[in-house]
């Protein structure tokens, strides 16, 4: 069991983090590996409780990150950040995801060595799968079509860009009944919201 295992076992049994522990280790390995943060890793972990403290205490650390890392945290939340890996085994995390987004991760900001967005990633992949006549979202991923959609009304509800390229409004089409397409795409904030919450420097 390594550290983000035996964390992760913390959090889940005791509702709690060792985030003194996370942190001191943080501070002796800022790169996990090849601009990858510990912060990263802990993301793709799923160490809700220690990336939900940190952020707390630093609200810049979202922005920080995106400059800094291969991929950003969003991607990683998002379980795309290898865009040519077959989709990962364990579903993203909406909690984690919203997280994220709610500290000001953009769904639409690509990061580092990243020419593709989060949400074009994360559409791109389930697309890749149901064009492969695999089980739509993949069946090793875990991830079902009610998270799917909850997912992805989540990323278009913080301004996803649906109209960006084949895999936005199209690919929603695709990859949902059309009662449930509209839906997600109704979940996009107006053009009001948009502009307050650049005023706030969302």
């Amino acid at each position: 069991m390594n550290m983000f295992q035996y964390a992760k076992r913390i959090e889940r049994e005791q509702k709690t983090t060792p985030k003194i522990l996370l942190d001191a280790a943080e501070e002796a390995m800022p790169q996990v590996e090849y601009r990858r943060s510990f912060l990263c890793a802990a993301v793709a972990e799923g160490l809700y409780l220690y990336v939900a403290k940190t952020l707390s205490s630093d609200h810049q650390r979202v922005r920080m990150e995106k400059r800094n890392n291969r991929f950003s945290l969003l991607h990683e939340a998002l379980n795309v950040r290898e865009r040519n890996e077959s989709y990962p085994t364990h579903p993203p995390s909406y909690d984690m995801v919203k997280l994220l987004l709610d500290y000001g991760a953009s769904p639409n900001a690509t990061s580092g060595e990243v020419g593709t967005s989060p949400w074009l990633a994360f559409m791109s992949r389930a697309l890749n799968h149901t064009r492969d006549g695999q089980e739509r979202w993949g069946r090793q991923a875990g991830l079902d079509y009610s998270e799917a959609k909850r997912l992805a009304a989540l990323l278009v509800s913080k301004g996803a860009d649906v109209e960006d390229s084949e895999k936005g409004r199209s690919a929603v089409y695709e990859l949902f009944n059309p009662q449930d397409a509209e839906y997600i795409l109704s979940q996009a904030p107006s053009a009001l919201d948009q502009r307050f919450e650049s005023m706030l420097g969302f």
